[in-house]
């Protein structure tokens, strides 16, 4: 239903060690989804720490490639 979300989530999951996504809720209909991830650790909220971190990083490389990536076209 969402092709685009599965390459971000299996990024988090990889990266974090965990299982997300499976079976989920939306619009009041039980979606029966496949895992993504290998579940080697807990879900605990050292995770949800981590995944703020992770998410700041990638936001920090995709700002300075851009700026490098501008920097060459029009500097």
């Amino acid at each position: 239903a969402s092709p685009n979300s599965g390459y971000p989530e299996a990024a988090v999951a990889g990266a974090l060690g965990l299982r997300l996504g499976g079976p989920g809720a939306y619009g009041g209909l039980l979606l029966d989804k496949p895992t993504i991830g290998d579940g080697l650790r807990d879900f605990d909220k050292k995770c949800i720490e981590k995944s703020i971190r992770l998410m700041y990083c990638a936001t920090t490389f995709a700002v300075l490639a851009a700026v490098f990536a501008a920097q060459r076209l029009y500097g």
